[in-house]
């Protein structure tokens, strides 16, 4: 294992303070219905705040992490690590595992997954045990769609004319910009060849909120969050 410490944070300082045992896919996501919550233990909010903050500054590509409030009913709290979910999982948890080795003396971890029992954090494990192909969005795509004026769904991608994009997320629109902090983010000009292609393939039901690298497409309460091919 390697160790790549970040600022602020030094060799060992979260020893005996972070659980050996991972969970896995035993909390629902509140960016998408389908993706997968990373659960880590910290016997207290410091540490656990301490393990989100270097999470978040990881060069693994997560959706999201954040402390939970309050600690479980067994006075732990967890760090919860929010994962797209897709083939590349499996390595991007492993190497976020070993990227910790310096934090903690850690050597040997365990992980549960949903209606499974406590086993090894092992490569072929988790490929054997958790779940890493997505479900199927296309019939919520498609019936979204259905109030747009020329937009299609083509392998899973979306596509407005010559412009192509990766569905990153589907649902409530308040969640899906809380969760991605677009909030805090400036939306870009209204005037881009992008935006007005975009504006005119959805249709006056849909509302264009356009951010560096996402586009979100609005219409009522729902949202879709796109990321340009």
């Amino acid at each position: 294992m390697h160790s790549n410490l970040q600022e602020g944070l030094l060799q060992g300082d979260l020893d005996d303070l972070i659980k050996p045992l991972i969970s896995i896919d035993e909390y629902e996501s509140k960016i998408s219905d389908d993706n997968i919550v990373v659960g880590f233990y910290a016997d207290d909010k410091e540490p656990a705040t301490d393990l989100a903050r270097f999470i978040s500054k990881s060069e693994i590509d997560i959706l999201d992490a954040e402390v939970s409030p309050v600690p479980n009913e067994e006075g732990v709290y967890l760090v919860f690590v929010e994962f797209i979910r897709d083939d590349t999982f499996v390595k991007d948890l492993i190497t976020l595992v070993e990227s910790m080795a310096g934090l903690t003396s850690i050597e040997t971890w365990q992980f549960k997954s949903y209606k499974r029992k406590i086993m090894d954090f092992t490569e072929e494990n988790l490929t054997r045990f958790v779940r890493v192909k997505p479900k199927k969005k296309t019939a919520r795509l498609e019936s979204m769609l259905l109030d747009t004026i020329d937009i299609k769904l083509l392998e899973g991608k979306l596509l407005a004319g010559d412009l192509t994009y990766s569905v990153l997320a589907i649902g409530d629109y308040t969640r899906i910009i809380e969760s991605y902090g677009l909030a805090d983010k400036p939306m870009l000009l209204e005037s881009t060849p992008e935006y007005k292609r975009l504006a005119s393939n959805f249709g006056l039901n849909w509302a264009i909120n356009m951010f560096e690298g996402y586009t979100l497409a609005v219409n009522g309460d729902e949202a879709i969050l796109l990321v340009r091919n």
